[in-house]
């Protein structure tokens, strides 16, 4: 009865340990398991966070190829409007020159006029002159 009881009790023991054996087997098997899941979820974390850090790259590229596109439309016009400015002047200058031409031109021809017209009355003063010679010697 020693002997049975004692085949019992180390059986129950073994049962136990085997029970026990089990227990931490699971235990261990569940921790590496969350462990392992722990890992995954740090490594979409981080496939996450470097897929935003690629966009935020991207858009900033995008913003900045914009800024620069808008800036060189802003130049172009820039230039466009000074273009447009010295055109003007010249156009303005082209303008001024001619008029000074006419005036130029308007005051030779009166200076012209004006001398004719001094020859004429010297002319006709020398004839007024020649005729009052004339009749004063037929007079006298």
């Amino acid at each position: 009865a020693q002997i049975l009881e004692k085949d019992i009790i180390a059986k129950e023991i073994d049962e136990e340990t085997k029970r026990l054996d089990k227990m931490m087997e699971e235990r261990r098997v569940k921790e590496i398991l969350m462990q392992e899941e722990v890992e995954k979820q740090r490594k979409r974390d981080r496939m996450s966070g470097a897929r935003v850090i690629m966009e935020q790259m991207s858009l900033r590229e995008e913003e900045r190829l914009l800024e620069q596109d808008k800036k060189e439309q802003e130049a172009k016009m820039v230039r466009k409007y000074l273009e447009s400015l010295e055109d003007d002047d010249m156009r303005e200058m082209g303008r001024r020159k001619e008029i000074q031409k006419e005036t130029m031109k308007s005051i030779m021809d009166s200076n012209v006029e004006a001398e004719k017209r001094r020859e004429l009355k010297k002319e006709h003063d020398r004839l007024e002159d020649l005729k009052v010679l004339q009749y004063m010697k037929e007079k006298a």
